[in-house]
């Protein structure tokens, strides 16, 4: 803790410690007192957002809690894609398939 300029002394305060101008002659204290109101305001407001940013943070990264959100959605893009696999290879292996037709016309 030093004396600065104008009689204004740093003094060490709780939150997170952070240090504050404490006026020491008696005028402007007001002022001081309204900003270092202002100051915890607006870390209080910081704090909250940092939390809150914090939580999204949490939800969006927990992949257990996200396929337990949206099961549905990937058993039904599963499914999909296993039919759009399996008609594939139907058509591939099927009567239309391409190495049969040409076998056909060559025969015919």
């Amino acid at each position: 803790m030093g004396e600065g300029t104008h009689g204004v002394v740093e003094a060490h305060v709780e939150h997170r410690g952070t240090t504050r101008a404490v006026e020491t002659d008696g005028t402007g204290g007001e002022r001081v007192n309204a900003l270092g109101r202002e100051i915890t305001e607006v870390r209080e407001r910081l704090d909250t957002l940092v939390d809150e940013l914090d939580r999204r943070r949490h939800a969006a990264l927990d992949w257990r809690g996200q396929l337990r959100r949206h099961a549905l959605g990937l058993a039904m893009t599963a499914l999909g894609l296993a039919a759009l696999v399996g008609a594939g290879l139907a058509l591939r292996a099927g009567p239309f398939s391409a190495s049969r037709t040409r076998r056909r016309f060559r025969r015919g």
